[in-house]
């Protein structure tokens, strides 16, 4: 897998503020832990260092859904090894993709035709598809259940709820920017990020297009 591809998957990876203070807290505890150990034994060694750099390593590994399944049915055109060991399967094609996934998984249509465009399976059952529009990213991800699958676990200030052809859909978003629609049909669990953000209604007409029976 190119450097380019690995940044921009780990780009997409965020990290809430709960994990990370669990996290490098942990890794304090331990290291101070290995410390006094080692001054009651009147040596001290700097692998004791190695305990705390091991909170980075934790934090990425920790962000990816464990979300295990049997191996992919489709050839994937690249494979990857995420930090932690969840892999990141990149596909061809949606029709590749979903016979990977073993779901279903569908295009966005009014985002068809994006010049940019991706098609990754993650951890085996997070299936994602991202497309870029005028410098615009947007990442459509569908899992099996229910939940927040985004990954995007940033607090933002507006937060509003709406049905949309009989679907509940939950919008977020700041500064009049959405950024974020969370929604479940059919027992799986739906979310269209949108990096830079866009108008609500633009947001939910891209949404209307995906769950429109």
């Amino acid at each position: 897998m190119t450097l380019t591809r690995y940044n921009e998957i780990m780009d997409r990876v965020k990290v809430t503020p709960e994990l990370r203070e669990r996290v490098l807290t942990g890794a304090a505890q331990a290291a101070e832990a290995a410390a006094g150990a080692q001054k009651r034994r009147g040596a001290w060694r700097p692998w004791v260092l190695a305990v705390a750099c091991l909170a980075l390593v934790l934090l990425g590994s920790l962000t990816l859904p464990r979300l295990g399944r049997s191996p992919e049915t489709a050839a994937p055109t690249e494979v990857s090894e995420v930090q932690g060991g969840w892999d990141a399967v990149e596909y061809d094609t949606i029709r590749a993709l979903t016979e990977a996934a073993g779901f279903p998984v569908e295009e966005v249509p009014a985002l068809r035709d994006a010049a940019g465009k991706s098609y990754l399976l993650i951890g085996g059952e997070l299936a994602e598809i991202t497309y870029t529009v005028s410098g615009n990213r947007y990442d459509y991800r569908v899992s099996p259940g229910s939940g927040d699958n985004s990954g995007d676990y940033n607090d933002y200030p507006t937060e509003r709820t709406v049905e949309l052809e009989g679907v509940s859909v939950t919008f977020k978003g700041e500064g009049g920017a959405c950024r974020l629609a969370l929604w479940e049909a059919n027992g799986f669990a739906c979310s269209l990020a949108c990096d830079n953000g866009v108008p609500q209604q633009d947001l939910e007409a891209l949404v209307r297009s995906v769950i429109r029976p």
